[in-house]
Formats: C-alpha cells, structure tokens, sequence
C-alpha cells in the first residue's frame, strides 16, 4: 500500500489515539526530541530517518562489515589467554568502553564500531598510543556510546531496542538526517 492510498482503503481509523502504534509513534518522536536537544545538540542531532531511512525497522549491520576490520587487528594489540580473560580495565590504559567485559572481546567490539562507520582504527586512535585521547573523533565516540543508556528510556519498560552504532551510520562517519 502507498502513501496515496485513501484510509478507506486501509482500513485505518485515523481518529483512534489508542492504537500501540500512535503510542510508539510518540515515545519515537520525544526519543528524537530529547536526544538532538541532549547529547546531541552540539553533533546536529537526529531524525527519525536518521535510523529508519524510509522502513518500519532500522537496519542491522552485517557481519562482512566488521570481519575485515577484526583480521586486520594489529598484532601489538594481540593478547595471551590469560590477558584475554582479564577484564579490559586490567589490561588496556585508559578503556571506558565497557571496562569490566573481557579485554579478548574488545577486538570484536573496536571492529563493530569501525564497520559501522566505515573507518579504520586511525579514524580514532593515533596508532602506538592506542590511550591517547588527543583525536577529536574518539572523543565524539564516548560522547555516542552514552546513548546505549538514554535510549532504552525511550521504551516501554522490558523492551530492550536493538540499536548499534550501525542503526544511525550505516557504514558513514556521519548519519544522515534527511532523506538525500
């Protein structure tokens, strides 16, 4: 069915304000609201085809957009058994990402986020000095990983959103935010 398609037709009563949708509609709307006038008011904010890009469900990422980054993993970043079995605060300087996951896991995780926007490791990080802070992106990146604990707010209570870094940049550096 189109957009052109009368509400005869649908069979929708447009008038109901107590179908779920409108409900999740709305919860929708204020998420986009309090996020582009919060954490993201200084990054441009977001829309809703920011994430949806004209369908019902955002998009998941794929596993051959991160694989390629998680096998070119340097080597001096590599970890022994029992390193890897460490949580991440023990063995990497400077880790807010999820301190108490395993460090053998943050490969998986680094991969993740560098397929999602389509960048390599430099992108955030000066190669060598894998705890600098001193690249702007790696700073933005913190900045966006608070938004894995405001937008579960958003929804009805035991609903966990899928969301990934992926659901917003779909491969860019930076989201869209208006249909091109």
């Amino acid at each position: 069915m189109g957009l052109t398609a009368s509400p005869a037709a649908c069979r929708c009563d447009w008038k109901r304000a107590d179908k779920p949708e409108f409900a999740f509609a709305e919860r929708m709307i204020k998420m986009t609201e309090g996020l582009s006038s919060g954490t993201l008011i200084d990054l441009g904010g977001v829309t809703c085809w920011t994430c949806h890009r004209g369908k019902v469900k955002p998009a998941g990422m794929t596993r051959a957009s991160w694989e390629d980054r998680l096998a070119q993993w340097p080597e001096t970043l590599k970890l022994s058994e029992e390193d890897a079995k460490k949580p991440r605060r023990e063995v990497y300087k400077n880790i807010r990402s999820t301190p108490n996951a395993s460090a053998g896991s943050l490969a998986m995780a680094m991969s993740i986020f560098a397929g999602a926007l389509g960048v390599g490791c430099d992108h955030c990080h000066v190669p060598g000095r894998w705890d600098s802070d001193e690249k702007p992106a790696k700073v933005t990146a913190r900045l966006m990983l608070r938004l894995f604990d405001e937008m579960p707010l958003y929804f009805e209570k035991g609903r966990q959103p899928i969301m990934q870094c992926f659901t917003c940049h779909q491969g860019a550096v930076k989201p869209e935010r208006r249909a091109g």
